[in-house]
């Protein structure tokens, strides 16, 4: 369709990362996070149909760590900090089959790892 946009193809998308590292002791490193992914409006198809569209949204996630030389570290996380509800894409449909959308958004999630580097 002329002037429409393509379909799933938002006209913005920006991301980003911060990252914050300070020693801790003789053998520890503390390390920090954020980072987050936004994105303007997209359709579903190049009908450009409304109610095709799915929204623009944002996530952000934080960690925050801690390293040591002897091969350990242990980080804590949470990830879509602000529990956004969103969908990764969705389609116009066409004959019987109605448009809908797909791949929906992780819920926040908040979580530890510990690891162990062998032979460190």
């Amino acid at each position: 369709m002329p002037g429409n946009r393509l379909g799933d193809i938002p006209k913005w998308v920006l991301a980003g990362v911060a990252t914050y590292h300070t020693p801790i002791g003789d053998t520890g490193e503390l390390t920090a996070s954020i980072d987050f992914r936004t994105q303007s409006s997209a359709f579903g198809g190049i009908e450009n149909l409304i109610v095709a569209r799915n929204d623009g949204w944002t996530d952000v996630s934080a960690r925050i760590g801690y390293s040591d030389e002897a091969g350990w570290s242990v980080v804590a996380y949470v990830e879509n900090l602000f529990d956004a509800v969103y969908f990764d894409g969705t389609n116009e449909g066409g004959d019987i089959q109605p448009h809908h959308a797909f791949g929906v958004s992780r819920p926040r999630t908040v979580g530890a790892r510990l690891t162990y580097r062998f032979g460190s």
